[in-house]
């Protein structure tokens, strides 16, 4: 019978040389290998880049989706319009507040006025909002808009338009319609007279905008240009180049930042020239863009 050597089977090994071999095997086969110091900084790198990537792909895609819900808002605003005229011998609530005259057309997005000494009354948007012809009042708010007095629901903007509005918080909607009739305070229902008809304007017309009444307003909402809705339900995009450029005696539109209401600026957003009798102003450079 053959002798059994020391070490065979394990016979005569110590347990720690067991250990070491298997430790051994375990190494070779990277078992229990932690990352380094440097490979974890190459992976935190390649996250990193690749973060960098994408966050302006994630950020160019939420700008568009805004972009395309705040176009939504402004055709659904011109249909309403629309319906509201069919409704009303062909009249439209489009204006401005006239008091004290003569009024001031930038003041052209009030749904509800509700001074806190006086009497509340709906605006020409109210008029819109009271015929039931926009559905959702969201509608009638940008997205992209970061003004709280701008927006829906707002402590400052108060929603709904009635008497549960606390007194000296008028209600405001987040665009603005042609200013061509002004609406002295206080007017609210039936509708008044004087309002412009949807036939006169002419399809081509713009009857509705993202707030333009001064220049800075783009900063807090698209930055680069405005949505504008046309009397034929159509809307569409127009850069600020075209706004940058207007200038009505001596007035340009970066003029009204930083400033109140002005009747000065009345004719910078919409006037008409003596002989001509060709628009021109902000207005008139929405309807040729």
């Amino acid at each position: 019978m053959a002798s059994v050597r020391p070490g065979w089977l394990g016979v005569g090994r110590s347990r720690g040389s067991w250990r070491n071999r298997l430790r051994g095997v375990s190494t070779a086969r990277g078992v229990g290998r932690g990352f380094t110091l440097i490979e974890l900084l190459v992976v935190i790198s390649i996250i990193a880049v690749l973060i960098g990537l994408l966050l302006p792909a994630l950020s160019g895609a939420r700008r568009a989706a805004v972009r395309a819900a705040c176009l939504s808002n402004e055709r659904q605003l011109a249909v309403a319009i629309v319906m509201y005229g069919d409704d009303h011998d062909g009249l439209v609530p489009l204006g401005f507040s006239l008091g004290p005259a003569p009024g001031w057309k930038q003041y052209n997005y009030l749904l509800r006025s509700n001074p806190a000494s006086g009497e509340a009354a709906l605006r020409w948007m109210g008029l819109l909002w009271a015929h039931g012809s926009l559905g959702a009042p969201e509608a009638f708010y940008c997205p992209a808009e970061t003004d709280e007095l701008m927006m829906f629901d707002t402590e400052d903007n108060p929603w709904p338009p009635d008497e549960t509005a606390e007194a000296g918080k008028s209600t405001r909607v987040g665009y603005g319609v042609r200013p061509v009739v002004g609406w002295p305070f206080p007017r609210g229902l039936p509708v008044p007279d004087g309002m412009p008809r949807l036939s006169t304007l002419g399809p081509g017309v713009t009857i509705a905008a993202d707030l333009v009444h001064k220049a800075e307003r783009l900063g807090l909402r698209h930055g680069d240009g405005v949505h504008a809705a046309r009397a034929d339900g159509s809307a569409r995009w127009v850069g600020r180049a075209g706004l940058d450029a207007v200038e009505v005696d001596g007035v340009e539109w970066a003029d009204t930042d930083g400033t109140g209401f002005d009747v000065g600026f009345n004719d910078l957003m919409l006037s008409v020239e003596e002989g001509t009798r060709v628009e021109r102003g902000i207005w008139a450079a929405l309807d040729r863009e």
